[in-house]
Parts: C-alpha cells; structure tokens; sequence
C-alpha cells in the first residue's frame, strides 16, 4: 500500500549513501525510522522500521537536531573543529541530558513498527513518500 503523500523528514541522525535513521512523519505523525539494511541491493527498495513516538520524544529529538545544526553551521563556517562534533561547547550539558533521556526511551515496541520502503527526496526540505510492506 503506497502512501503517495510526501511526508515531512524531521532528522537524519544517520547518513550513509542516503538516509538511514532519524524522526520522519508518517500519516502525519512522527515516527521513529531506521534502515534495515546495509546496502541498496540491485536497486530493490530499502526497507525501514518506523517506529510511532511520542509528543515528548519528539520534542526531545527535535531539540537535539537543532543542537547538530548549529554546531554543524559553525563547523562549516570555521568556528568549531571536530574535537567537539555533534555539540557546541555550550551545548554540550544539554546534548548529553537529552541523549540520556533518549536511550531510556523505547522505540522498539515490536506491536506498533511497521516495515515500510522511503523514497526519499533531498532538498531545501527533505520529504519522502512511504510504501508499506
């Protein structure tokens, strides 16, 4: 079944050739995705666990992409080195709390994932279009 609405990507946390985790939308709520595979194999689709979470976690990881862009921004501009990667120095307490709370999150409730392929679209705004399996 082929959702054709293009859904918000809220976060990327993991990037390798493509999204691989991060918060996205799904039916217009957030969900939790993560690939579940290494590679693209022979051009088949990817698939994605998508996970439901909620309002607080969401909450969470929108603070905690919001501390990446800034610290990403001041990497790119030379104002930050790698020796503090993922947080500003002043960001720093904060990041940590939050990953704290996070880990005590679960988001593998195995009763509400859903496998489904992205197709994702990069952009100014990135959206992807969810077909479930």
């Amino acid at each position: 079944m082929k959702n054709h609405k293009a859904e918000s990507v809220h976060t990327i946390t993991n990037w390798y050739d493509g999204a691989r985790e991060g918060v996205t939308d799904f039916q217009g709520k957030p969900h939790y995705y993560a690939c579940l595979q290494d590679y693209d194999y022979e051009g088949k689709p990817t698939p994605y666990r998508l996970t439901p979470i909620d309002e607080e976690t969401f909450r969470l990881e929108l603070e905690n992409w919001d501390i990446w862009l800034r610290y990403e921004a001041a990497f790119k501009s030379g104002e930050a080195t790698r020796e503090t990667h993922l947080a500003l120095p002043e960001d720093q307490a904060r990041h940590e709390e939050i990953n704290r709370i996070l880990l005590g999150k679960e988001y593998e409730r195995r009763e509400s994932t859903l496998i489904a392929t992205g197709e994702f679209a990069y952009g100014e705004k990135t959206t992807v279009v969810w077909d479930i399996q």
